[in-house]
Formats: structure tokens, C-alpha cells, sequence
């Protein structure tokens, strides 16, 4: 016990100093005057649009917060029962890897698991060191940078997708910078070294399961939004999707391609007016469906959201402003998200065939029997939606 709130301490100070590191660079390189007791560190102050964290940034905002008072400041009242369970589930997830947990009453000790490190997820997630070609966000971006730039030439419009790279960009240094690891590890000579030079100079995100995994959640969602926003300005995946079904239906292809067959599964209301795979008059069908989403008020949604987008100041404000116009289907960590972790809030209109709350809601369903006892289910909006996508009744 000893050991794990020595712990404690020393993970909290690696937290604060590489969440505070943007002011203490700039107190002591350009000689800015900012009082650090006063400065405000939540995410929704001036600092947040320097990424320096992924995943804990609120609670880190708030560590530092207490952390930056002068000596003696009363900040008992401030820490709030959240606050120490998050630090209770940051420590138990360090001590469960490593095969320690422990009750009210009693301790367990074991081997821990066999083949987990913290930060495996995300090493599978970025692949910074290019295990395997093909593999990897980070060489991905990578890849299609070079496909933008050889499309940009090729009609000869530099600026062809400026905007798309340089988003790109922004979230690939972010990534590589402060995803799983972070500057701290290799030594930012104006702050304190990591109180874990001795063993793991990039102990702040080894030493902790929990980080790295909700570090990941939010660059899932940041990767899934920045890939949406690519596709929904480059019309070409809609027109293969188009031509894909053409081919499929009249028999040119014998057998549906995985990958296409995936996507229409996972956006099921984006490829095709009224949300089913024509089976004839192909090329109106395509027609119908850029009618249906370049239409006049979708148009001035588009350009609202551009002019909105123009003034944002970081990542997240950039994606905020996007305005959807082919790819409406949110993921299902963004549902989550913005129902504030309460399943309830999220309504069935939102809700995907394949997703688990899905299935849990159908399950709850209450069943009707008839004068001869045959059972069936309340036409409700979930039920309809989920029969349409091909589920049957029984």
C-alpha cells in the first residue's frame, strides 16, 4: 500500500508537469508573465488547443489546477468524489495488469496476464515504427498525403486538398507527439525530468492501462471523424459503391466484394436514395441520391459550416463545425459521447442494426400474444428499423 501511493504521487507529478509543460515553456523560453495559480487549465481555456494529452485531459486539468496553488491554499472543498474515483480506477489499472488486486477486506495476488503491456492497443493503433507496410494510422496518413499531392497534379490545382493535408497534418502530430507517449519521455529541458527515469522515461502512459485506453477512445473517434470528413468532400467512394451494386446486380460480378458489402452494412443510409441498392436505371439512381444531399438547404449548411470551420482554432472546434452532407451515420462512441455516458438519452432513431444497445433494447422488448398464441413484437421505430435492415421476427 505504501508502494502504490508512492506511486500515486510520482504518476500525478509526471500528469501535471506534462499538462502545465505549454505555460512553463513559455514563461521560461519567450519570457511571457503568467501567474500559474490563476492560469486556467480545464478544457475549455485558452491552453486547451495545444494538445499535450489524450483521454484524461479534464481530470488533468483539474490535478493541476490544485497542484499550481501556492502552499497552504485550502483546495479540500474543490476535490469532489469523482475526482478520487477516477485516481482509484488510474491506480487499479496498473495494479490489476500486473496481477495485484484487492476488496475492502482482502488482497489477490497472481501472475499477471500473460502477452499485455499498457500501451499495446495504441502501438497497434498508430504502428509508429512501421512493424508491417499497410498497417498503422500514421502511415496511413502518410500514404494518402502522397495520393492528394499526385491527384493535385494531375489537374493541375495545388490547392486541390490543402485543406484535408493540412488537417491531416495537425492530427498526425498530435498523434505521433502525445498519443502514447509524449515529448516528456525524450527530456523537455524546461520543466522537471519524469519521475520515472529509472525505470520507463515514458512512465506516465507505460504505467497506466487506463490512459492508454482512454487515450485510444478519443482518437478513435478523432481518426473516424477526420476519415468521414475526407470521404465526404471526394465524391469518388459513393460513385465505386454505385458501381459496384451495377455491377453486382447484373451479373458482371458473381459474388459481392467484402469490402463493399462491409460499408454499405456500416452506413446503411449513405450510398443509395431511400437507403436501398437499385436494381435497375442505375445512373439516375446515383443521380437521385446527389440530388438528395446537394440539395439548397443542405448546400447552405455546407457553406455555413465552412465559414464556421474558417474561424475554429483547433482539432476538435474544426470537426465540430464540419456539416455532414453524404455521411450522416455517427459512430457509436460518438452517440455515447454526447449522451454523456447515458445509454438512455440516445434515441432508437440513432441506434445501428449491429451495435449492442441495439440488441439489448430489442431484447427488452415486450413480446404480444394473440388469440391463438402467436407471439410478436410491438411495432416500434427500433423494431421497424431493424426488420427493414433484414432481421426477421422470429
Amino acid at each position: 500500500m505504501k508502494w502504490r501511493r508512492s506511486f500515486a504521487i510520482n504518476w500525478l507529478y509526471d500528469l501535471v508537469n506534462v499538462f502545465s509543460s505549454i505555460v512553463v515553456e513559455r514563461i521560461t523560453l519567450k519570457g511571457e508573465k503568467h501567474i500559474l495559480e490563476n492560469v486556467d487549465w480545464s478544457t475549455s481555456g485558452p491552453w486547451s488547443v495545444h494538445r499535450r494529452l489524450f483521454g484524461l485531459n479534464e481530470f488533468a486539468g483539474f490535478v493541476t489546477s490544485l497542484a499550481m496553488q501556492k502552499s497552504g491554499t485550502n483546495i479540500r472543498y474543490r476535490i469532489l468524489p469523482n475526482h478520487v474515483f477516477q485516481l482509484h480506477c488510474i491506480l487499479d489499472s496498473l495494479t490489476v495488469s500486473r496481477g495485484w488486486s484487492h476488496t475492502l477486506i482482502d488482497h489477490k495476488l497472481e501472475a499477471p496476464p500473460a502477452m499485455f503491456r499498457p500501451r499495446r492497443d495504441v502501438d497497434l493503433f498508430l504502428d509508429r515504427v512501421n512493424n508491417e507496410f499497410g498497417h498503422g494510422w500514421l502511415q496511413a496518413v502518410e500514404v494518402l498525403s502522397g495520393l492528394f499531392e499526385k491527384d493535385a497534379q494531375i489537374h493541375g490545382q495545388q490547392d486541390r486538398h490543402t485543406s484535408h493535408q493540412e488537417l491531416l497534418q495537425l492530427v498526425f502530430e498530435d498523434f505521433r507527439d502525445w498519443l502514447g507517449e509524449s515529448k516528456y519521455m525524450s527530456g523537455l529541458k524546461t520543466i522537471p525530468p519524469t519521475r520515472f527515469a529509472s525505470s520507463n522515461s515514458n512512465g506516465l502512459w507505460e504505467y497506466c492501462p487506463l490512459l492508454c485506453g482512454v487515450g485510444l477512445m478519443e482518437g478513435l473517434e478523432m481518426a473516424y471523424i477526420m476519415s468521414m470528413m475526407v470521404w465526404d468532400q471526394n465524391k469518388e467512394p459513393f460513385l465505386i459503391m454505385h458501381m459496384h451494386n451495377m455491377l453486382v446486380k447484373r451479373g458482371y460480378i458473381k459474388k459481392e466484394i467484402g469490402l463493399f458489402l462491409s460499408l454499405h452494412e456500416l452506413f446503411p443510409t449513405t450510398f443509395f436514395a431511400g437507403d436501398t441498392p437499385p436494381t435497375s436505371n442505375f445512373v439516375e439512381a446515383f443521380q437521385a441520391r446527389l440530388q438528395e444531399v446537394t440539395s439548397r438547404s443542405n448546400s447552405m449548411k455546407t457553406q455555413m459550416g465552412r465559414q464556421k470551420a474558417r474561424g475554429a482554432f483547433d482539432v476538435h472546434s474544426i470537426m465540430a463545425a464540419w456539416v455532414k452532407a453524404m455521411l450522416q451515420t455517427k459512430s457509436n462512441l460518438s452517440l455515447y459521447l454526447k449522451a454523456d455516458w447515458i445509454p438512455d438519452k440516445i434515441p432508437d432513431s440513432a441506434l445501428t442494426f449491429r451495435s449492442t444497445l441495439t440488441s439489448l433494447r430489442l431484447a427488452q422488448m415486450p413480446v404480444k400474444l394473440d388469440a391463438n398464441g402467436t407471439q410478436s413484437l410491438e411495432r416500434t421505430e427500433l423494431v421497424e428499423k431493424v426488420l427493414k435492415d433484414g432481421l426477421t421476427e422470429e
